[in-house]
């Protein structure tokens, strides 16, 4: 294609006229908005399912934490164990008790997020076990955990793990 033939392309492509609104009010179409469709009964008992995943992947998160700041005691004790006072040892282990369980803590609390997010049976039952055991933890805990139970034994939150 030339450049005089591209030219007049353009040109009759330019020139041609602009397709005309119809101005008759009577042909022009209003469309309303769809209304906002309002959540059946029931529907809304995900979002708690959500929100206690959320809490537990939390928990397991404050736990990892309280299990890195305990490795560098632990370490220190070793260190100090070998080198200078066997009896530092001893520590170590204390320690090293201490850190394990918090570690078993952080696996176990985000194995239950995880397990809510999926929506698992052992999962709801492993957080109705952690928030019966909350419930000693007054007052936080106890508000915290009775809310927990009250929420994941409703029949129709209970239906959405039985699938």
């Amino acid at each position: 294609m030339t450049q005089q033939e591209t030219s007049q392309t353009i040109s009759a492509q330019s020139a041609a006229p602009a397709p005309e609104a119809d101005a008759n009010p009577q042909s022009m179409v209003i469309r309303e908005a769809a209304p906002a469709s309002i959540p059946a009964a029931g529907q809304n008992e995900t979002d708690g399912v959500f929100l206690l995943s959320i809490y537990h992947f939390v928990l397991g998160g404050l736990f990892m934490l309280g299990t890195l700041g305990m490795s560098l005691p632990t370490a220190i004790t070793a260190i100090v164990g070998i080198t200078d006072d066997p009896d530092a040892l001893i520590a170590t282990a204390i320690l090293g008790v201490i850190a394990g369980t918090l570690m078993f803590l952080t696996v176990f609390f985000m194995a239950i997020g995880y397990g809510l997010l999926k929506r698992r049976q052992w999962a709801r039952i492993g957080a109705i076990v952690v928030a019966g055991l909350s419930l000693f933890g007054i007052p936080i805990g106890t508000v915290i955990g009775g809310l927990t139970i009250w929420y994941l034994i409703k029949p129709e939150v209970s239906a959405q793990f039985e699938a």
